[in-house]
Parts: structure tokens; C-alpha cells; sequence
């Protein structure tokens, strides 16, 4: 995006055109965005407030989160939303978006890496015909690790032509890890598209016994596994300084 950077309150960083985002923090360690145009926020990992994102019409807006945070992102006419969120060692985080208006679309993507225990809870909600939502995770245990996705879709009546997609996979690097995904379809129109999917399990043995037979350590081929799969979210962070420290605290989990 060929815009300036702004950072705003000690919290967001904002890259848009000038006006784009306005930002309104209360008393109640909350933070309400406004998206009027394009752009892209991120979220670094010493964000604790909660967060509420409302985006105009026809807006497109990217967002990267890396706090466990309370979220909820409401959705005008033609809106479109990316939202990217980390979240690694113990988190309990909340995740809800609201297609308010025809033609709204949103995508939420997660990554959950863990020794500890992380709840993660997902709720979409289509309020308007025509709109879409596809919400992907990923979660990644070590060791005992547990992670939990709770995942909810809500299609009302007379909200026709509308597409909520639901997917998880897990990988487990331990003898007692969990990753489990619990997702519910609420549908109460027949015209629509829903579908939820899951897949959870072991490093494939073959493929570890490849990696090692290369030279490699078991921690070296799990090392190697977990890149490529987080690869693509650390991609999304538009701060070297953050992505740096994204890279360095998971190879310390290893």
C-alpha cells in the first residue's frame, strides 16, 4: 500500500490514505476503529484493550493481530475484510464479526502455536443477504500443549445467497497435545453455502523420517515443518522489528 505509516495512541499501526481511519479509545481500556477507506492495521503483541472495527461501504481493510484480544469487526455494504491473528503461549481471545449490509465479506485466518493452553472462540454472524465469510485455522501444539477452536456461523432466515465457510487443522508435536475444533452451522435460510471441515493429527512419520535421514534432528525437522506452515502469517506483518521477535519467540518454543 504506497501510503505513510502512522502510529496512533502507542497501539495501532496505520497505513492509509490520509483521514482513512479514525480511532477512539474509552475509559474501559477499549479501542474503536473507524475504516472510511482503504487500509491495513496492525496490532502488536502489547495491545491489551479490546478491540471494535467498523468499516464504511466498499471499503477494503486488512487487519493483523498479535494480542489476545477481544475483537469485533462490523461490516457495511460491500465491505470487504482480511484479518490475520497470532496467537502463542497461554491466550483466551474472542473473535466477532457482524455482516450488517449486502455484499460484505470477511476473512479471518489464525494461527495458534503453544506449549500452554489457548481458547480461541469465533463467532460470524450474517445479518444481510449476499455476504460471505471463511474463517481458516491453524493450530500447532507442543509438547502438552492444548488448543481449542470454537467456531460459530449464523445464517439467519430470508438471508439468502449468503457463504459461510468454516476449515481447521491441526498439528501435534508431543505425545499428550490437543488441538481440537468444535464447529457449529446455524442455518436458518435454504438458499445459502455452508460447510465446515477439520484435520487433526501427527506429524506424517515418513515425512519426519525423511528430514532426518537429510542430517537433521527431530527438533531440527519439526523446526523445518513449523517455517513453512507459519511462513505465510509472518509474511502479513509489515513491521521488521515485530516480525523479527514473531520468529525468534517461536524457535525459542522449539
Amino acid at each position: 500500500m504506497k501510503n505513510n505509516a502512522t502510529i496512533l495512541q502507542g497501539d495501532l499501526l496505520i497505513k492509509g490514505k490520509k483521514d482513512s481511519v479514525f480511532i477512539k479509545e474509552n475509559k474501559n481500556n477499549k479501542i474503536a476503529v473507524t475504516v472510511k477507506k482503504n487500509a491495513s492495521i496492525l496490532v502488536p503483541p502489547s495491545t491489551t484493550a479490546s478491540l471494535e472495527i467498523s468499516v464504511a461501504a466498499k471499503a477494503c481493510v486488512e487487519v493483523v493481530m498479535m494480542s489476545c484480544l477481544n475483537v469485533n469487526v462490523y461490516l457495511k455494504k460491500d465491505a470487504n475484510v482480511h484479518c490475520t491473528m497470532l496467537e502463542l503461549d497461554n491466550c483466551n481471545s474472542v473473535f466477532k464479526g457482524y455482516l450488517e449490509e449486502e455484499g460484505a465479506k470477511i476473512k479471518l485466518e489464525v494461527l495458534s502455536i503453544t506449549k500452554g493452553m489457548c481458547m480461541i472462540n469465533q463467532e460470524i454472524y450474517h445479518n444481510a443477504p449476499h455476504t460471505e465469510s471463511e474463517i481458516s485455522n491453524f493450530g500447532v501444539s507442543i509438547g502438552e500443549g492444548k488448543i481449542y477452536f470454537d467456531t460459530t456461523g449464523k445464517i439467519y432466515n430470508k438471508m439468502n445467497d449468503s457463504n459461510c465457510r468454516q476449515l481447521s487443522k491441526g498439528l501435534i508435536l508431543g505425545e499428550n497435545g490437543v488441538v481440537s475444533s468444535k464447529p457449529i452451522l446455524l442455518i436458518d435460510e435454504y438458499d445459502v453455502k455452508a460447510y465446515h471441515g477439520a484435520s487433526i493429527g501427527k506429524m506424517n512419520e515418513d515425512d519426519l523420517f525423511y528430514l532426518m535421514s537429510r542430517g537433521l534432528t527431530k527438533n531440527e525437522a519439526y523446526t523445518l515443518v513449523l517455517e513453512g506452515i507459519i511462513a505465510p502469517f509472518i509474511y502479513r506483518i509489515d513491521d521488521e522489528q515485530i516480525k523479527a521477535y514473531y520468529q525468534e519467540k517461536i524457535h525459542e518454543m522449539m
